[in-house]
């Protein structure tokens, strides 16, 4: 496994803490969780007909909290990849005043998650098994990538470590 330094984890657990702290001080999070969300929205749980109709499938987490949460998964692969990403210009309404807020905020969040669950990824799936193998490379490439990605996009607002 590739070196992962005391300071890179150290850093990791700050900036965790640090988003925890935003979410507990800023007002856009002080709304109630009233609205039915899924929980694990993505393109794999979405299904698109020839017609063009679309249904969401696997209700199984379905329970009262923030849309933002779905939105942002929906909208990941915008999100990471653009910088200037908007909500705005995707068929999102905000249910809220602090709705763009907490998207700028679960899109950071989402990031910082992917560094870290993907670096927690690579270790678990240490296995001689060749589709484990692969899946394990794949979980540090997204760490590998995160990482710089994450702390460009908001070194202005992240300690470096």
């Amino acid at each position: 496994m590739p070196s992962v330094s005391d300071d890179l984890l150290g850093w990791m657990e700050r900036e965790t803490r640090r988003l925890e702290q935003t979410v507990r001080n800023v007002v856009a999070f002080d709304v109630p969780a009233q609205w039915p969300t899924h929980g694990d929205l993505y393109e794999g749980n979405t299904l698109i007909t020839h017609a063009g109709d679309w249904y969401v499938l696997d209700w199984d987490d379905i329970a009262l909290g923030d849309p933002v949460a779905d939105y942002i998964q929906v909208l990941w692969h915008s999100a990471r990849h653009d910088p200037a990403f908007d909500w705005h210009s995707f068929a999102v309404q905000a249910t809220d005043d602090g709705f763009g807020d907490r998207m700028r905020f679960y899109a950071r969040a989402t990031l910082l998650d992917e560094v870290i669950d993907g670096l927690a990824d690579y270790v678990e799936f240490d296995s001689t098994d060749p589709l484990l193998a692969r899946v394990r490379e794949e979980k540090y490439k997204a760490f590998e990538e995160g990482l710089p990605l994450y702390r460009e996009r908001y070194r202005r607002s992240s300690s470096r470590g």
